[in-house]
């Protein structure tokens, strides 16, 4: 049965309301918040999963070995640009486990402080992570096609949908041919819960932020590899949520990255 929960939305507004400015207003930060103690923070962090485990699916473990990079950092971030012509090509098991290491791979323990959770590569309000990593890819080697999700805490991946779905992915996405022109399609989802108990509104903000930490991760990733990135924006929200099986509002898409390579 088809859910028409948005189709009973009033989604009509004046032409004069500016809904990201009375957002902005309500989610900015001043002396009279309420905060929540560490004994709450600390309980309610750890009751919530800091990973989509997907237990059920044909689980891969990652390699912790890393493809070397070609050039250096300052190279990389000098020479990334959004690729205007890209074209699929075979990346190796080796590299895609680069790609999600440095996108959101856990680089520190807790062992000495009082964090409750590791901390990854990029940085996040609270190192409370709200962030998942789901990927399409056709090209690489020694990996069924598919869409799978990532799985930080355990460097693991989980096998979600078998065979080649780039016809899904053109119908969500506003420029279609990206779909076919790379190798490695990268989702960047949030699971808003993860860090708006404590933030509220802001948490929002915070989310959105640390999509574009890992988001450039992964271009300059790509650059170090030899390859480039298209980031995207122009994609239709709920056709995204839908391929991924997110509910678009607890967990929905923020970001997507095409990986290929750049014909120019």
């Amino acid at each position: 049965m088809k859910n028409d929960f948005w189709e009973k939305l009033d989604t009509s507004k004046e032409e004069d309301e500016r809904l990201w400015e009375l957002y902005h207003q309500n989610s900015k930060i001043t002396k009279f918040d309420k905060t929540i103690s560490r004994e709450e923070l600390d309980s309610k962090t750890l009751d919530l999963i800091m990973s989509h485990s997907y237990d059920e699916y044909r689980q891969t473990k990652l390699s912790a070995d890393l493809s070397p990079f070609t050039v250096s950092l300052a190279d990389a971030m000098k020479n990334r640009t959004t690729a205007r012509n890209i074209s699929p090509v075979e990346i190796s098991l080796t590299d895609l486990s680069t790609f999600l290491f440095f996108a959101y791979g856990i680089t520190r323990t807790n062992k000495d402080n009082n964090f409750p959770h590791p901390f990854r590569i990029v940085p996040s309000a609270g190192g409370l992570y709200p962030l998942e990593i789901y990927f399409h890819h056709n090209y690489v080697q020694g990996l069924d096609a598919g869409l799978y999700h990532y799985n930080p805490t355990k460097h693991q991946i989980s096998h979600l949908l078998k065979g080649d779905q780039t016809r899904k992915i053109q119908e969500l996405l506003i420029q279609p041919q990206i779909a076919i022109q790379s190798s490695l399609i990268i989702f960047i989802t949030a699971f808003f819960e993860r860090n708006s108990f404590k933030y509220g509104e802001r948490g929002y903000r915070f989310a959105n932020i640390e999509a574009g930490h890992v988001a450039q991760n992964i271009a300059l990733t790509a650059q170090g590899l030899g390859l480039s990135t298209v980031t995207i924006g122009g994609y239709l929200d709920r056709k995204a949520d839908d391929f991924l099986r997110l509910d678009g509002v607890t967990s929905s898409t923020l970001y997507i990255t095409a990986i290929g390579k750049d014909k120019e």
